[in-house]
């Protein structure tokens, strides 16, 4: 009885997380801006941490820094002008952005569309689909674990495809998620005056070896599940 309901709650629990993942990281990306969803209403707006291209510093000096004044602030360095479009840059005539400074430069994106709306949308619906995907095998190992078969040949399967989407789903996605925000400055207002540095976290890769080794225990333990069952 004690692991029916373990095994239902498991279940809520999956639902729930594949509920949220549609939630907040399918419907977002899809959803256009006359969506009336209340909890899309405040959406933040595509940004991307950026550092300093080619184009860098000329653009400052056509903008009025003086490089000889160690006290100058940093001009507006992607300035909006209203048109029969609506609010452009400046000097490009492409949509609106905005690069602010602090600890790091980060460049805004406003009114993003066509394909840039879809290089935006991208990143966040592959993670999803990641993330449904690993759900809908963690949603098999509950059923083998429902029929009383944890240990079993057919659950160490479901495992170790879990530690390859981890490990190689994970890792395919930050290189694709760092070649479409490249894609997208190249496109935008933006392009040869900053660039986005490349980053890659080898946690996937360390989360998906760990699940592998899960997925031997689980072989293991079918292995010797079998030798048990022949020997009675």
């Amino acid at each position: 009885m004690a692991t029916t309901w373990s095994v239902r709650v498991l279940y809520t629990v999956l639902a729930l997380a594949a509920g949220w993942v549609l939630a907040f990281n399918v419907v977002p990306p899809l959803a256009g801006p006359d969506t009336n969803l209340a909890y899309l209403q405040n959406r933040p707006v595509p940004d991307l941490v950026v550092v300093r291209d080619t184009g860098f510093r000329e653009r400052m000096v056509a903008n009025g820094y003086d490089l000889d004044d160690a006290d100058a602030t940093m001009p507006v360095m992607f300035p909006w002008k209203d048109t029969s479009d609506g609010t452009r840059d400046a000097a490009t005539g492409l949509p609106p952005v905005e690069l602010s400074f602090g600890n790091t430069m980060r460049l805004t994106f406003w009114g993003t569309e066509g394909s840039s709306r879809l290089m935006f949308a991208l990143p966040p619906l592959a993670w999803a689909a990641l993330a449904l995907a690993v759900l809908g095998l963690l949603y098999k190992i509950a059923r083998g674990v429902a029929r009383g078969d944890a240990f079993s040949p057919a659950n160490a399967r479901p495992v170790a495809a879990i530690a390859g989407l981890i490990a190689v789903g994970g890792t395919t996605v930050q290189l694709g998620t760092f070649a479409l925000d490249k894609l997208g400055i190249a496109h935008s207002a933006a392009a040869g005056i900053v660039d986005v540095p490349f980053r890659l976290t080898v946690a996937p890769l360390w989360i998906g070896a760990l699940v592998l080794l899960l997925a031997e225990v689980f072989r293991q333990g079918a292995r010797l599940r079998t030798e048990v069952d022949g020997l009675v």
